[in-house]
């Protein structure tokens, strides 16, 4: 149906109304549903401006009296609070996002950062000492562990259904999420080895099972 009626030149379908009228209803290839924006391409990029925008409104509207404050010393704290979740709406559920994807949401996060820090635009400072300044992590390690904690939820409490569709998404797809979850499972043993059962990408039985 996304084809027939979505993937066209002119989205949408034609309505038959009373008195032998007929109307043109418009598809949109966009709508919103619990908050996270679904497109027809099956992409996250309208996913990832709506966050970014998001984001960046509610800067102005708090910055002068609580984010911008130097007197304010729990201003970070306020910002992840105020502006990082939106930023982050949903991070964990995402399909796996492209490296340009991950550069869009990294140079977003580190420009708040400078703006909450009150870090000179002309002034160079390389991500890495931003993000050490203001103690943050990293937007691929933010996407690992809030990945981990789903997964967690998803396979312990989550319903049948859902975890029966990452599968067949998986067995589909290469961008699928569950390609992102086998991923963050390798980096976790990387960094602590053996944390977790899991050494074959193809096969979550182990994991899910721990």
């Amino acid at each position: 149906m996304r084809t027939q009626y979505l993937h066209q030149q002119r989205p949408g379908v034609e309505c038959d109304l009373s008195h032998g009228r007929t109307t043109w209803l418009h598809f949109k290839p966009t709508y919103k549903h619990l908050g996270f924006t679904y497109a027809a391409s099956q992409s996250i990029d309208v996913e990832l401006r709506s966050c970014i925008g998001q984001a960046q409104q509610a800067i102005p509207t708090i910055g002068k009296p609580i984010l911008f404050n130097r007197h304010l010393e729990v201003r970070l704290r306020l910002s992840r609070v105020l502006v990082e979740t939106k930023l982050f709406y949903g991070l964990g559920t995402w399909r796996t996002p492209t490296l340009r994807q991950m550069q869009t949401l990294r140079t977003a996060h580190v420009n708040m950062l400078r703006k909450v820090m009150r870090i000179d635009p002309t002034h160079h400072h390389a991500n890495a000492k931003i993000l050490a300044q203001t103690d943050t992590l990293d937007v691929r390690v933010l996407l690992a562990l809030d990945r981990l904690r789903y997964a967690r939820k998803l396979f312990t409490v989550g319903p049948e259904f859902l975890q029966h569709l990452v599968h067949v998404e998986h067995s589909s797809s290469l961008d699928s999420w569950l390609h992102g979850l086998a991923a963050d499972l390798q980096g976790m043993n990387q960094v602590i080895p053996g944390s977790v059962p899991f050494d074959d990408t193809q096969d979550f039985t182990e994991v899910i099972d721990y």
